[in-house]
This record gives structure tokens, sequence and C-alpha cells, in this order.
């Protein structure tokens, strides 16, 4: 079974295995890890957050452009 996905907002500029967000992505990522960028205060994953900053700026669905380009 995948794991879960949770979209989160970035609150400010942090790396994820090797790619880095800015403050005010919506980034989607497995479970544990948005966890681990709530639980430390570098993203938001408040239902009401998301959906405003989805309005900002488009959905980044982490690691599927790094897939996509090992691909090639």
């Amino acid at each position: 079974m995948a794991e879960k996905k949770v979209k989160v907002v970035v609150l400010s500029d942090v790396p994820v295995d090797g790619k880095s967000y800015s403050a005010g992505s919506v980034v989607e990522l497995p479970e544990k890890t948005a966890k681990s960028l709530v639980d430390g205060g570098f993203a938001d994953d408040n239902a009401e957050a998301v959906a405003y900053w989805l309005t900002q700026s488009k959905l980044i669905v982490h690691g599927v452009v790094a897939e996509a380009a090992a691909a090639e």
C-alpha cells in the first residue's frame, strides 16, 4: 500500500530530500515527511491555509519531477 500523501504550505525555505522548497509553496509530501516539517515549524497542514495558498501558487508533488528526469 502506498504511503498517504499530505499537502502542506511551506512556511520558510527548507530542503527535503535534496530538493529546496520556498516559503509559500504548496507541496504534497509523504505523511511522515509532512508531519516532521509541521512539527518542526517549517510547514502548515491546516486545510484552510493549504486551500488559500493553492489559489496563489501551483501544487508541487514532491519527487515527481526528479523521478521523471531520472527515467530519461
